[in-house]
């Protein structure tokens, strides 16, 4: 259960609250840039991020563990807190830039005014190495300075770093700071491309042995570049394939046809944007045999020659397809003995997955439904009638996405009522409910949640609502806002989510 951070550390932070200050490169380089008085000086960064944390009960004992109980005064200066709390306090800092990769490394990020505070601040920041291991690789126009990349990659220590090569032009520089980077290529663990000459010329010189803690690639390429060629795809696909510790692939160019011929000794995700046939669909489930999660975002139906026998993929746990086309025949040529969660559209043959269940012998536990363009109507139509399916009966987490998938029958069918003996009662295992967005009458949502509340002791019951942030802000849902506000008092866990 998320809790919040104690009244006696609230009251030690307090005499932080201040204003964030811009100072020159110079200074973030110099050990000693720093003052007492900085102690009341530090940024609102501090503050509210950390009263807003989100945090386990275990770091919630190691907070009240580390206080000194003759410590707690509105001015008390902030080295009398332990380092270990200073260290969470430093991480939460972090968590509004949500994916630090899409910021370059700037004078007044929040670790690098945390080490302006005083001494010790300084010294716990620079020990973190996670505060200083994601970043962009080099944005152009964005008076990038090498100095600030070379602190940045100094104080990683060489702990795994995750880069955004999110480049779209060059400079000067550019071709220096993509030297560095590369000559740091043996800590790098999570890499995102998006492809120009540069970079595509030094990624064919990477070679396994340069990357061994590379897990996890996204090459992406984008609408209207029109300079790179299938071959160049070939030669990508070519390069990363002999690479041992690649376990997660985002692929978003063309996919080779002599993909299937290589060796992907420890690929477990793949992921890819591009149009996929049926045909290419199973053709890479079959060249994949570690492959647990896979996701097609934009399928195309296209009819295939009746197999002799489904393909067999033992290890997939996770099926997701973004489509405006029916699915069924791809279920009908696969099994999927490990299957445990699916995102797709609604089938135009519903009976398709529940054979590919049967088939497969597996239970599915998770289950996202997404519509897309023309099929929209035709799902949120059918969509009563398509949870009711007995395949879904062991669901504990259901999450609606793309469009107001919730309407008022929906809602109103996912109610539990255990005294309404003409109705098969829905999901009885479910913990989770995400809601992309609401088309719902004021208080016919809330409603189906309280049913399904049963208590933070009962085993089952739902114990998770992910709802987005305006669902809060629409002035007409005060009935189900107040409901899910007491619901939450009790230890209903609500989450807020961004989109």
């Amino acid at each position: 259960m998320a809790l919040k951070l104690t009244s006696k550390l609230k009251r030690l932070l307090r005499p932080l609250v201040g204003r964030r200050e811009t100072r020159p490169l110079q200074s973030v380089l110099d050990p000693q840039s720093y003052g007492e008085q900085r102690h009341i000086g530090c940024f609102r960064t501090v503050w509210t991020e950390t009263l807003d944390l989100q945090s386990s009960s275990s770091i919630d004992v190691k907070i009240h563990a580390g206080l000194d109980a003759a410590a707690i005064s509105v001015e008390a200066p902030i080295h009398r807190l332990p380092a270990e709390v200073l260290g969470i306090i430093f991480v939460y800092t972090l968590d509004h830039l949500r994916d630090r990769r899409q910021w370059a490394p700037k004078v007044d990020d929040p670790h690098i005014i945390l080490c302006g505070v005083c001494k010790r601040w300084r010294d716990v920041a620079i020990s973190m190495p996670m505060l200083w291991s994601a970043f962009p690789a080099y944005s152009v126009g964005e008076n990038n300075d090498m100095a600030l990349y070379r602190l940045w990659l100094e104080r990683t220590r060489g702990a795994p770093l995750v880069i955004n090569f999110d480049t779209l032009g060059c400079d000067r520089e550019f071709d220096a700071a993509l030297t560095l980077f590369l000559s740091h290529s043996y800590q790098w663990a999570d890499v995102t491309i998006t492809l120009q000459p540069l970079t595509l010329a030094k990624l064919l010189e990477i070679q396994p042995e340069n990357v061994p803690l590379l897990k996890k690639v996204h090459i992406r390429i984008l609408a209207y570049e029109h300079r790179f060629t299938k071959e160049d795809a070939k030669k990508i696909i070519s390069t990363l394939a002999p690479m041992p510790t690649l376990s997660d692939l985002s692929w978003d160019f063309h996919i080779p046809a002599h993909i299937s011929s290589l060796t992907w000794p420890n690929l477990r995700k793949f992921a890819t944007r591009m149009s996929v046939v049926t045909a290419e669909c199973l053709e890479l489930l079959s060249c994949l045999p570690q492959i647990e999660d896979i996701f097609f975002g934009n399928y195309v139906h296209c009819p295939i020659d009746i197999v002799s026998s489904p393909v067999a993929v033992e290890n997939l746990h996770s099926l997701s397809i973004e489509s405006c086309d029916d699915p069924a025949e791809l279920f009908n040529a696969l099994t999927l003995p490990s299957l445990n969660a699916l995102l797709l559209p609604r089938p135009e043959d519903c009976s398709s997955l529940e054979r590919l269940i049967d088939r497969s012998g597996c239970t599915l536990r998770h289950l996202t439904i997404c519509a897309m363009g023309a099929r929209y109507d035709h799902l949120l139509h059918e969509l009563p009638s398509f949870l009711e399916l007995k395949c879904f009966y062991f669901i504990c987490s259901l999450r609606l996405t793309f469009m107001q998938l919730l309407t008022d029958q929906v809602a109103e069918r996912l109610t539990w009522n255990s005294d309404d003996g003409s109705l098969t009662q829905l999901f009885p295992y479910l913990s989770t409910v995400e809601i992309a967005r609401c088309d719902t009458t004021d208080g016919v949502f809330s409603r189906m949640i309280a049913s399904r509340w049963k208590g933070r002791h009962r085993p089952y019951g739902l114990k998770r609502v992910e709802l987005p942030q305006r669902f809060w802000k629409w002035g007409h849902r005060k009935t189900d806002i107040a409901t899910l506000n007491c619901l939450k008092e009790q230890g209903l866990e609500i989450i807020r989510e961004l989109y």
